[in-house]
């Protein structure tokens, strides 16, 4: 027997025995007609609904929604993507639809929660983690989860998300990618919470184009606010070096520091000094003084010393003016395995040909940031680095 088409809602309020009751109809001509009744009882007053009633709700709309067409399907996905009071059940379940019906649900609803995302980037198609990456914001969870399943499409995307929150590790990796992905360099350069570690990194392999770039962010760092940073900087590594000379005035390390107090005074804590430091083993004082001549934080100082890559080191010591020879003695003092590294050979080789004006510009990233260490650390994969984390005689 054919049953009676049904009837729009607007006549007659529905209790929830009728909602039951148009849950169990089953002739196909009715089931989109069924759905888009009941979708129109709901948006009638979507923010009004008592808890129980709009669960009820969410139980007969994904029940009848799994049988209706994609068009259908799709009318509902477009009302309900931007609802804040959209049912959860149904829009997971739309969330998982073809994409044609995820794309505005997943892109724009409330209502998933991060594990929803997480587990779309973990099951999904590529397309619905592009989707995902269209959202205003991200989780450091949910683009972490991008970042480990998706396509160069899906990096590339999340990179230009301004809103997408990503971890310093999970920064890392995408630069790692960016060395072969060439999309992906670009809106990685672009993002602003980019460490100068890793901006750093990508200057050596971007083409000339995106080098340009690279300069021109540092060219909007105010050069007074450069020139104060740098005045702060080295204000605190004299008072560090007075505190520790001051400790045990007797003792070796403490006449070394001493020592890094009377050439500050002198304005001569310059590469001949830093090289009579390296040769005589003394790289605690040393890490010091080469803070004090790049006019970096003494912390930031050590990132740029821990980096195994060399080259943020490389723009440090370019930037001041440093010769090759130098730049070698001092990789050669912190690791004495990578002078015969060939990536490390290679980076010797093209030292010269960075040009001292790039590396003072790019050096600006790292003078401005005194309190970039948990950032900038966590980025690099280490722990807070300290002084006796590098290698060295303890007396030094």
């Amino acid at each position: 027997m054919k049953t009676d088409p049904v009837r729009p809602a607007s006549r007659t309020p529905l209790r929830i025995n009728d909602l039951i009751a148009l849950a169990r109809e089953r002739s196909s001509e009715n089931r989109d007609a069924l759905l888009k009744t009941i979708v129109s009882l709901f948006m009638a007053a979507p923010h009004r609904h008592a808890p129980k009633v709009r669960q009820h709700f969410d139980v007969i709309l994904s029940h009848i929604a799994k049988d209706a067409t994609s068009e259908t399907r799709l009318d509902v996905a477009a009302k309900m993507a931007a609802l804040k009071t959209a049912p959860p059940g149904l829009i997971k379940q739309l969330a998982f639809d073809e994409i044609a019906i995820a794309e505005p649900v997943i892109a724009a609803s409330p209502v998933l929660e991060e594990d929803i995302l997480v587990q779309l980037a973990r099951e999904a198609s590529p397309a619905h983690l592009l989707a995902i990456t269209k959202r205003r914001k991200l989780s450091e969870q949910t683009s972490h989860a991008l970042i480990q399943h998706g396509d160069t499409h899906v990096l590339a995307s999340l990179a230009l998300n301004q809103g997408a929150s990503i971890a310093p590790d999970a920064m890392e990796e995408l630069v790692g990618h960016a060395r072969k992905v060439d999309a992906l360099q670009k809106p990685m350069i672009e993002r602003f919470d980019l460490p100068p570690l890793l901006l750093t990194r990508m200057y050596f392999f971007v083409p000339s184009t995106l080098k340009s770039e690279i300069l021109k962010r540092a060219d909007f760092l105010d050069p007074s606010l450069v020139g104060e940073a740098v005045k702060t900087n080295r204000q605190k590594i004299h008072a560090m070096a007075a505190s520790r000379a001051a400790r045990d005035r007797s003792s070796e390390p403490a006449r070394l520091y001493q020592e890094i107090v009377d050439q500050i005074n002198a304005n001569a804590v310059n590469e001949r000094y830093l090289n009579i430091l390296l040769t005589n083993h003394a790289l605690k004082p040393f890490v010091l003084a080469f803070a004090y001549n790049i006019g970096a934080d003494p912390t930031t100082a050590h990132v740029i010393l821990k980096d195994k890559s060399w080259e943020a080191l490389a723009i440090a010591a370019r930037s001041a003016g440093f010769e090759r020879n130098s730049f070698a003695k001092i990789v050669g003092a912190l690791d004495r395995h990578e002078t015969r590294d060939p990536k490390s050979l290679r980076l010797f080789h093209l030292y010269t040909k960075i040009p001292r004006e790039s590396a003072e510009r790019i050096m600006r990233f790292w003078r401005v940031r005194t309190r970039a260490n948990d950032k900038i650390v966590k980025a690099t994969g280490a722990q807070t680095p300290k002084i006796h984390d590098l290698p060295g005689k303890a007396g030094g």
